[in-house]
């Protein structure tokens, strides 16, 4: 089986390496990286840090060019939302019948692109939890206990996703294959929509969002607005979810922030606000459902950059 990991930042990075570390015969695992980060991953491997381990990892193949790959068995994608068109295309000619392709990014329609992009390929849903991030060429930083990948398609068992579900527990990788991976996408989108439009509007840390009683009130209306969202477009979602959600913020670390964030404050010229932000307002709207806050902080975010 070739599988190949599309994007080696800190999710493709972490999860792509515990791939490679307990790689075989029977399964070839490639990354698809660019820049001074490929030259290391080639020369000197890639580093993978975490708060007890280090260890080095040599993929089969690390290339941006996807000719060196050829046919794939299996297209993890683990690019920004922003680059997935981009990306979909370039690796079309690892893409055959029947090729896997899971999308480990945040947002909502990944998978409808890349369905209309490979008709012949089995598109799942998938989300990644990690904290984890490239800090620099070949090393990836990990922080955190809890790292996971939920993925599936609605309604729909098969083979080749319990194979892979297989492949990752082997790896080390704890991993949930399901078949309501609808309401699991939804909820994690919940959950970074909120955070990653509070933080990037502030541009503050988990910590600094969580000592402030107004940034909390504001964090509990966008948690709200969103999952009047999902209710609306049918998402049937647990009663206790915004508690759900309020749990997970408290466990992540004070002096973190979200990728959002850092990509503001780095002013980098791409973000994910459409994707998490603009996603929110426009379906809202769509909906004619009001959400005050989550248009509040989107529209000014905008008009800082």
């Amino acid at each position: 089986m070739k599988i190949l990991i599309v994007g080696i930042g800190g999710v493709g990075g972490y999860f792509g390496g515990l791939l490679a570390k307990h790689k075989s015969n029977e399964n070839k695992i490639y990354f698809m990286a660019r820049g001074e980060h490929l030259e290391q991953i080639k020369t000197s491997g890639l580093t993978i840090v975490s708060q007890d381990q280090k260890w080095i990892v040599y993929p089969d193949i690390a290339s941006d060019n996807p000719e060196d790959f050829g046919l794939v068995d299996y297209a993890i994608i683990c690019t920004k939302s922003y680059d997935l068109k981009e990306t979909a295309q370039k690796i079309k000619s690892c893409i055959k019948d029947g090729t896997v392709i899971i999308p480990l990014l945040n947002g909502l329609d990944n998978s409808t692109l890349l369905r209309n992009l490979f008709p012949n390929a089995l598109v799942a849903d998938g989300c990644a939890f990690t904290i984890s991030r490239l800090v620099s060429p070949g090393k990836i930083e990990v922080k955190g206990n809890s790292h996971k990948i939920i993925y599936g398609i609605q309604g729909t068992v098969d083979v080749r996703l319990n194979y892979l579900s297989e492949l990752f527990h082997k790896a080390g990788i704890v991993c949930k294959l399901t078949e309501e991976i609808n309401i699991q996408v939804w909820q994690k989108f919940i959950f970074i929509a909120a955070i990653a439009t509070i933080t990037s509007y502030y541009l503050l840390s988990f910590g600094e969002i969580k000592a402030n009683q107004t940034y909390i009130s504001e964090f509990a209306d966008l948690i709200n607005e969103c999952i009047s969202l999902a209710l609306k477009m049918g998402i049937l979602l647990e009663p206790d979810f915004s508690d759900i959600v309020w749990n997970r913020f408290l466990l992540l670390q004070p002096q973190s922030t979200s990728s959002m964030c850092a990509d503001f404050m780095a002013r980098r010229e791409k973000t994910e606000i459409d994707s998490l932000s603009g996603f929110v307002v426009k379906k809202a709207q769509e909906y004619k459902l009001e959400v005050p806050q989550f248009k509040r902080m989107y529209e000014g975010i905008l008009g800082r950059y």
